[in-house]
């Protein structure tokens, strides 16, 4: 999964390919900070080719309909094999099913296209209160 939009690098070169390569919530700031890199086509990355640059964008939880610390919860209590599997959210219910989406509220440009069907979920790395980094998810799938 990757975006294909035209953006020109700081460097002048026109990179077409986006792809996410780390999401990291920050719990004490109230953020998801993503990272790509831009490639200069899908050939270019497939071929291994060096990335032409790599930015970073900061979202505020306040742009999401849901809290993302909500599926965190229901990630560990609902994925099998993991440790607290099966566990009870601290109100006496089994965390629910939760879906993370963007509010209205985002500043959201449209998307050319979307390549690469089959899901990468990037391994999320998680700042909690205490400052206690951790890992969270990590595809089955290989990236391509």
């Amino acid at each position: 999964m990757a975006i294909l939009k035209s953006i020109e690098t700081p460097q002048g070169v026109i990179g077409t390919y986006h792809k996410i390569v780390n999401a990291q919530i920050s719990i004490p700031n109230s953020s998801i900070e993503i990272t790509w890199n831009i490639y200069a086509s899908p050939e270019a990355r497939e071929a291994g080719k060096n990335i032409l640059w790599q930015e970073r964008e900061t979202i505020p939880f306040s742009d999401l309909t849901v809290d993302p610390r909500v599926g965190l919860y229901e990630l560990l209590a609902n994925r099998f094999g993991s440790a607290l599997s099966g566990g009870m959210g601290d109100e006496g219910q089994k965390p629910a099913s939760t879906e993370m989406a963007l509010t209205s509220a985002a500043q959201v440009a449209p998307v050319a296209e979307v390549v690469e069907p089959e899901v990468i979920v990037p391994e999320v790395l998680v700042t909690d209160s205490a400052g206690v980094l951790m890992r969270v998810g990590g595809s089955p799938f290989s990236d391509k």
